[in-house]
């Protein structure tokens, strides 16, 4: 062995036993001398059994009949940050429309996430995103019954839209997100 090699290994030994002293005597876990890989994993994620990805979310039918309140407390105890479906394009509302074909052949109304802001004609999605795609059918704004503050979707009548009263029993879609 030539005397640089020598003179590399003998520093790093010195390196090491210095590392394994000071690991004894300050405590230092071990995590410190050999760090692991502590950079967030962008591993694409998937859907857990029996929910399809819908873009960056997760989405699944109930076929159970609940009321829209009922609902939602379903979807927030089906998944981490569940929520009834929001939809926020024309795509989704297909994507949508073919889920609840696939599981629902009897009923084709569902609840969609969406709710009217009392005493306006301005709507919100529970999962607190954006209002800014709709499908209402011909009848979506009528303001007679005060009731009718939520929103359904009738898969077999093209998406379209409606309010309903909140009481009303319809199966759901719920949501959460794929990321967080």
């Amino acid at each position: 062995m030539g005397l640089l090699m020598q003179i590399v290994i003998l520093s790093l030994l010195g390196i090491l036993s210095v590392l394994w002293y000071f690991r004894r005597t300050a405590g230092l876990s071990q995590e410190w001398l050999f760090p692991s890989n502590s950079v967030p994993c962008d591993c694409p994620r998937r859907c857990a059994g029996g929910w399809q990805q819908m873009g960056s979310k997760c989405i699944k039918y109930f076929g159970v009949h609940r009321t829209f309140y009922a609902a939602e407390r379903a979807c927030r105890h089906a998944a981490r940050k569940g929520h009834l479906i929001s939809i926020h394009s024309s795509g989704q509302n297909h994507v949508v429309q073919a889920v609840v074909a696939r599981g629902n052949c009897h009923r084709p109304s569902i609840w969609t996430g969406g709710q009217r802001i009392r005493g306006s004609r301005r709507f919100y999605w529970m999962d607190g995103s954006s209002w800014n795609y709709s499908s209402w059918g011909c009848e979506a704004l009528d303001e007679s019954c005060r009731r009718r503050i939520c929103v359904q979707m009738n898969s077999r009548n093209g998406a379209r839209w409606s309010q309903v009263s909140c009481r009303a029993r319809r199966p759901y879609v719920c949501q959460y997100p794929l990321h967080g």
